[in-house]
């Protein structure tokens, strides 16, 4: 690169931690949930189900690690049937590997593998992190990748030897979309700096620094050290999942599809805002939560004798209808008190609808006809089980189980007018309810064509649409104050969504 082109941002040392990171950076509701899931899933994480989970996910962690950062091409069809039945070359074909052979690109995703099945030994054991370790983790990690390509002095590209383990020699910087250049640490200064890095991490340990946090941090601090000549992201995201796993955490896996998010958080910490990029680190924890909390019915055991699988279904509704539990029913309050907030906060918008609707012209489609209602039901009354076959469907496609038998309640606002449609807020456990998780999914129903009383029960239905990528989530250990706060914000602009939608099919 020609040393006239702007340089956008001049190396400087990593810094620590803000000092008010306390108040800046500790998601409560985050906390609250991963403490719940260390505590309750002990017994879970010794099933076979569990097994099969986590081995799952280490496949994927392994696939796209490598495919985030461009390392090699894996199809999407590819990486699912990979992730569902094992690391084999036989199961690809080159259409999805790009330019590469499948066998070389298998042996580059075993070596993810070997490096984040290594971090459970290392986790387990306590050793404290060091710099020796962060060599060798670079050494499993890139085994199989002999070389890299990098820009000389004049700007010509070309391929160099990797040397693996070994800090580099050469200055390494990243182009900018916009011009200029994002400079990394020069090889002079790596050996302090990582010795800096170590340091500070060891001292957050001792300080309590919650997992999310130390993980994003460590994550962002490695990647403006950049000490290796290549394989920094990937150095990086098994150091971030090192710090989860230490404390009882999951791995987490960036997908491809997440690579905007990733980079934009990785940019805002750059110049000072850690939020995005510890935020990015809780979605990933509490979407690997909420999916190992229904592995009871997530992952299939093949085929089962009648009688055993009589038995099983017995033990499984057991199961989700246990709520002895005195935190089970501190989770329901919990819900209950969102239900309330939700139910006044609908009514109020019906009666704000009618009032504005009343003024159109009695002579229109309208026709005097009701045009908003809400409907509810608590979790206690004969009605409570309305809406669980949408709530299933809708919970199945963000891929968890919404566990309507130990708790449901709903509300929902009907709007009438040119055409029908329905808003409803389906409040439920996740999973086992023994973990203590539950969720607000909402989602909308619509047809076209306004309804009457007669046609009611007959019409059909489309949807649902879902309004979320995920549940708002809480646990029956979190401060109700706190759930609120998060909750009511997240419920106005659900609404407004939803209102949205339903404008836009007038």
């Amino acid at each position: 690169m020609s040393s006239q082109e702007p340089v956008s941002r001049q190396w400087s040392p990593i810094e620590d931690l803000p000092e008010d990171w306390r108040e800046t950076l500790v998601d409560k509701s985050v906390q609250a949930a991963m403490q719940a899931w260390i505590d309750r899933a002990e017994e879970l994480r010794q099933s076979e189900a569990y097994k099969e989970f986590t081995e799952r996910l280490h496949r994927r962690w392994s696939i796209e690690t490598g495919i985030i950062e461009d390392a090699y091409t894996v199809s999407r069809s590819a990486t699912e049937t990979l992730i569902q039945h094992g690391l084999d070359a036989a199961l690809i074909s080159h259409e999805d590997v790009g330019n590469e052979e499948p066998i070389e690109v298998l042996r580059k995703i075993e070596d993810h593998q070997r490096a984040i099945q290594g971090l459970y030994s290392f986790a387990s054991d306590q050793r404290p992190l060091g710099v020796s370790f962060i060599r060798e983790l670079h050494q499993v990690l890139m085994a199989h990748q002999q070389t890299y390509l990098a820009v000389d002095q004049f700007g010509n590209r070309g391929p160099r030897q990797l040397k693996l383990g070994d800090w580099k020699t050469w200055p390494n910087h990243v182009d900018l979309p916009g011009g200029g250049r994002f400079e990394y640490c020069p090889p002079e200064q790596v050996a302090s700096e990582m010795d800096q890095l170590v340091e500070w991490h060891r001292k957050h340990l001792e300080t309590g620094v919650p997992p999310d946090i130390e993980a994003a941090w460590l994550h962002h601090r490695f990647t403006l050290i950049h000490p290796f000549e290549d394989g920094n992201g990937r150095v990086a995201r098994t150091l971030a999942t090192m710090v989860l796993l230490k404390g009882r955490w999951l791995p987490m896996v960036i997908d491809r599809k997440e690579k905007p998010q990733y980079i934009d958080a990785i940019r805002k910490a750059d110049k000072g805002d850690l939020q995005p990029l510890v935020r990015l680190v809780n979605l990933n924890q509490i979407k690997e939560v909420r999916t190992a909390a229904s592995l009871s019915i997530m992952i299939s055991k093949g085929v089962t004798p009648i009688n055993e699988r009589i038995k099983s279904i017995a033990n499984r509704l057991t199961e989700l209808a246990d709520s002895n539990a005195i935190s089970h029913n501190e989770g329901i309050y919990r819900s209950s008190v969102l239900w309330t907030s939700a139910n006044q906060v609908l009514k109020q918008t019906a009666n704000d609808l009618n009032e504005a609707l009343s003024e159109v012209d009695r002579n229109s489609i309208i026709k005097g006809r009701l045009r908003a209602e809400v409907a509810f039901s608590a979790y206690s009354d004969y009605q409570a089980n309305l809406y669980t076959e949408q709530l299933m469907a809708a919970a199945s496609t963000l891929g968890y189980s919404a566990n309507w038998i130990a708790h449901h309640q709903w509300c929902a606002l009907s709007l009438n007018l040119k055409n029908a449609f329905k808003l409803i807020f389906s409040f439920h456990a996740i999973g086992q309810a023994a973990l203590g998780l539950f969720g607000c999914l909402p989602f909308v129903y619509k047809r076209e064509g306004a309804l009457d009383d007669r046609s009611e029960l007959t019409t059909t239905w489309s949807g649902p649409f879902l309004l979320s990528e995920s549940p708002f989530e809480f646990v029956d250990t979190e401060d109700v104050a706190n759930i609120v706060l998060r909750f009511d914000p997240w419920l106005e602009a659900r609404i407004s969504e939803a209102l949205a939608i339903w404008e836009r099919d007038l």
